[in-house]
């Protein structure tokens, strides 16, 4: 028996055994002192409430003439902040003057049967402290990959290239758009090379979408905050077997 792995201590350093949960836990690790490393310490015991939204809500475009990109993936999450932790004017606060917007955050859901899965990973907006019922609250609001990729003001230029294929042509985007070196990048080789390929000041998420749906494969942010490009021959392994 252990205590919750999203607790107070630090991930990974008092797990002994297996664990008996009733339900499942969540934890909320932000990267407050912008060094873009996470120590282990955990928001998840204030949660009050936690909203994710990402992916794509259908596979072919309102249109019908091209594949859906995914949305932008939002994080919503809600803190009693009994103790002033979030309070950006309380100078006894651990926080105090590193409650800004841009800070890092990763979102981890741990199962009943133990197993750990990413929910999201992004950066956050300033956060918002407010009262309600005479509790002091804070709210914690971010975007995943695809909001630093379709930020207006973050777009990319690549000079000419010349025979490449399209994960070579996605990393000189994501270069160019000073992909955090934190998220990183799962992709494979891509099918056909492109003899020449550039980009003038334009959107990097879109010249991804494009690159990926030009030779009919897929681009997603993963829940552990990764660009994943797939081509269209690549296989995923089984998530269920009938026989």
């Amino acid at each position: 028996m252990t205590t919750s792995l999203f607790g107070r201590r630090k991930f990974g350093t008092f797990k002994f055994g297996a664990t008996v949960l009733k339900n499942p836990r969540y934890g909320l690790e932000v990267d407050w002192d912008g060094d873009a490393l996470f120590d282990g310490s955990n928001e998840g015991p204030n949660l009050q409430d936690l909203s994710i939204e990402c992916g794509r809500k259908y596979t072919v475009s309102a249109e019908g003439d091209s594949l859906e990109v995914e949305d932008t993936g939002r994080l919503s999450a809600v803190l009693i902040d009994e103790d002033r932790r979030y309070d950006p004017y309380n100078t006894s606060s651990p926080l105090f003057g590193m409650l800004t917007g841009g800070k890092y955050f990763r979102a981890k859901a741990r199962t009943m049967s133990d197993a750990i899965y990413p929910l999201m990973a992004g950066k956050l907006d300033e956060p918002i402290s407010y009262m309600e019922r005479g509790m002091p609250m804070v709210r914690l609001q971010g975007t995943d990959g695809w909001g630093y990729l379709r930020n207006q003001g973050n777009q990319v230029t690549v000079p000419l290239q010349e025979n490449v294929y399209a994960e070579q042509a996605i990393q000189k985007v994501l270069d160019a758009a000073n992909w955090p070196r934190l998220w990183g990048t799962d992709m494979n080789e891509g099918v056909d090379a492109r003899p020449y390929f550039w980009v003038d000041a334009r959107s990097p998420a879109q010249v991804i979408h494009e690159l990926a749906h030009n030779e009919l494969g897929n681009v997603c942010i993963t829940g552990d905050g990764k660009l994943k490009f797939r081509s269209r021959l690549s296989l995923e392994s089984e998530a269920l077997t009938i026989t």
